[in-house]
């Protein structure tokens, strides 16, 4: 209770000299407390380590802050150091290397981001320079060693690999004659479906609707889609008015692939396929869209291809014929005019094959 006491006649003292002075008289107190109120009393930056705390007394009569937190140390057996405005205060000469500074790591080829994520699990105070491509990190030099042999195991380049993607529409009768050669048999089955497509696409009974490829590293996610965007009327409300907005859907084929090279040389997938179709709804005046989608994890040998089907569509054909002049007579028009629809399958077929670039 008298060290609380201490304090405030002290304080009232430094602000009834405009705050240039600070006047303590403490017996047995506690350091880290004094210093702490003495560097208030000129808003002055101060470090400590939190680790140490001694009971000191001390006697000071209108002493500057600074002065005054130097006369503390010295009674209590610490080290002070500045450093751009800021002091650290902690005990013996390997001060900065207790309370720590900031170390510079390199990273050559890990994701910034990512890999602070990671190194926060050691040190909490850590900052990402975009242009050295570095990770700046506040710490004492054992964990910056640490840190650093974090950052050596996991800054590795990344493997990447290609992705060859086919997609095809195949008449449904054809697509179902064509799943029963997809039987394993001594006879690679890459060969198989591949002549049995060749055959059917000069049959006219498939068509290839897109051949894209793309590179993407490990564990990157790469997006292909095919197709475009469908405007979509958003409506909001806010404090009772109504706003409508247009969004842009994607519609078409749209596929995802995260793909894992592992130590065997196999290629672990993470994969979703989507085929969404939209139909125009005259009396909503809007866009219904019917969507179809797989997720699936999938493990592929090096140049081994992976087959997804099973995504049905439907397609409508509408044809009109007339014969000229007679067709166009009201009424007993109709008797010279045809009209026919009819409604086709098509299984949609998407076919991907992974290489491991080198």
């Amino acid at each position: 209770m008298k060290f609380k006491i201490l304090i405030i006649l002290g304080c009232c003292l430094w602000l009834g000299t405009l705050c240039e002075a600070v006047s303590l008289n403490v017996s047995e107190g506690s350091a880290s407390q004094l210093i702490r109120f003495a560097a208030q009393t000129e808003n002055i930056n101060v470090v400590m380590d939190s680790s140490i705390d001694t009971k000191v007394s001390v006697n000071i009569q209108n002493m500057p802050a600074r002065d005054a937190i130097h006369q503390i140390v010295l009674a209590s057996g610490l080290t002070m150091m500045e450093r751009e405005g800021t002091l650290f205060i902690g005990r013996g000469q390997g001060l900065m290397d207790q309370l720590g500074k900031v170390h510079v790591i390199p990273v050559q080829y890990a994701d910034l981001g990512e890999l602070k994520s990671e190194v926060e699990l050691y040190v909490p105070k850590v900052a990402v320079d975009v242009n050295s491509r570095s990770l700046l990190i506040y710490g004492t030099r054992e964990e910056a060693a640490k840190v650093q042999e974090l950052v050596r195991k996991l800054d590795v380049p990344a493997r990447q690999v290609a992705l060859e993607a086919r997609v095809v529409a195949v008449k449904q009768d054809a697509a179902d004659k064509m799943g029963v050669s997809w039987e394993w048999s001594k006879i690679p089955h890459d060969f198989t479906y591949n002549a049995q497509l060749d055959l059917l696409l000069a049959q006219g009974k498939a068509k290839v609707l897109s051949k894209p490829n793309i590179v993407t590293m490990q564990g990157r996610e790469a997006v292909i889609n095919i197709g475009g965007e469908v405007p979509v009327p958003a409506v909001s409300v806010t404090n009772s008015t109504t706003t409508t907005s247009i969004e842009y859907r994607p519609a078409g084929i749209i596929l995802k692939c995260r793909p894992f090279v592992n130590a065997d040389g196999y290629i672990d997938s993470v994969l979703h396929i989507e085929v969404s179709a939209p139909t125009f709804v005259k009396e909503m005046k809007a866009y219904s869209f019917q969507k179809r989608s797989v997720d699936t994890q999938v493990r592929l040998q090096d140049g081994e291809t992976l087959v997804i089907g099973g995504l049905i569509s439907k397609e409508e054909e509408k044809q009109f014929a007339k014969i000229p002049f007679l067709g166009d007579i009201p009424i007993l028009g109709q008797l010279f005019q045809n009209r026919s629809s009819r409604t086709a399958n098509e299984e949609i077929m998407i076919f991907i094959k992974a290489r491991i670039l080198q």
